[in-house]
């Protein structure tokens, strides 16, 4: 009787169970269908440029300001360890102390040289 009534309960339950995952599936499938009524990607172009246009302009602009600064460290006269630290500065943050300490004394050399 016991191995009747749990075969019973473990066979209800299964079916149960596989119920729920047929409903999750035909679920996500209407789903799909509503995405498919969807027009395709738009041809604007990525979704970046509808919100800040000058995207690729700003991202130049830094990019050469970083050549800019890169080629102002090379040109220091300093120890290798200090224009690595400062090249690592460069690249990860905008502005530093270490950074802004190297722009005035650039700033100082290229006044005393005028």
């Amino acid at each position: 009787m016991n191995r009747k009534l749990l075969l019973v309960i473990t066979l209800g339950l299964f079916l149960v169970s596989a119920n729920s995952m047929n409903a999750q599936k035909s679920a996500d499938s209407k789903a799909k269908k509503k995405n498919n009524n969807k027009p395709e990607v738009e041809e604007e172009g990525p979704l970046v440029f509808k919100f800040d246009p000058d995207y690729e302009a700003a991202k130049e602009e830094r990019l050469a300001e970083l050549k800019r600064r890169k080629a102002i460290i090379d040109t220091m006269n300093i120890s290798d360890r200090k224009r690595r630290k400062l090249l690592q500065d460069l690249y990860r943050t905008k502005g530093s102390k270490r950074l802004t300490a190297a722009k005035i004394t650039d700033a100082k050399s290229t006044n005393t040289k005028n």
